[in-house]
C-alpha cells in the first residue's frame, strides 16, 4: 500500500513540475494579419503563418516578448504565465507605433478581481403574457 502512495505523490508532484499553459501570439498591421514576423519569447522563438499567428507552450513564470522583422527589434513587451491557463497577446502596427493588447487570465494581472456569488432567485414564480 505504500509503495502505491508514494507512486501516487511522485506522479502528482512530476505534473505540478511540468504543468503548462498555451501562450497565442497575434500581429496585425493596420488591421491586416501580418506574417513572418520572428517572435521571441524568453528562450523561445518561432515565426507567425499567413494568419499573423503563432503559439508558444510555456511553464508558469514572466516572459519578455520581443518582436522582430527583418531581423530589427519593433516592439517588445512582457507577460506574465500562469499554469493551465491560455494566454493571448495581440499586437498592432500601425505608421506611428506598435500598440500590443494582453488578455491574459486574471491571475496573471497585478489587480484584485473580486468575484460576485450569484444567487438562487426565490419566491413565487408568475406569469409572462406576450401579445
Amino acid at each position: 500500500m505504500r509503495y502505491i502512495q508514494l507512486i501516487f505523490i511522485l506522479l502528482i508532484l512530476n505534473s505540478s513540475l511540468f504543468a503548462k499553459a498555451n501562450l497565442y501570439i497575434f500581429v496585425f498591421k493596420d488591421g491586416v494579419a501580418f506574417k513572418d514576423t520572428k517572435i521571441q519569447v524568453g528562450e523561445h522563438i518561432s515565426t507567425t503563418n499567413e494568419y499573423g499567428y503563432t503559439k508558444f507552450e510555456l511553464q508558469s513564470d514572466t516572459y519578455e516578448i520581443s518582436y522582430f522583422k527583418d531581423e530589427k527589434l519593433f516592439a517588445l513587451s512582457e507577460a506574465n504565465i500562469v499554469d493551465d491557463q491560455d494566454s493571448q497577446v495581440f499586437l498592432n502596427i500601425t505608421n506611428d507605433k506598435a500598440e500590443v493588447e494582453l488578455d491574459l487570465p486574471l491571475e496573471a494581472y497585478d489587480q484584485d478581481f473580486k468575484k460576485v456569488d450569484i444567487k438562487k432567485l426565490e419566491g413565487p414564480k408568475g406569469t409572462i403574457e406576450l401579445k
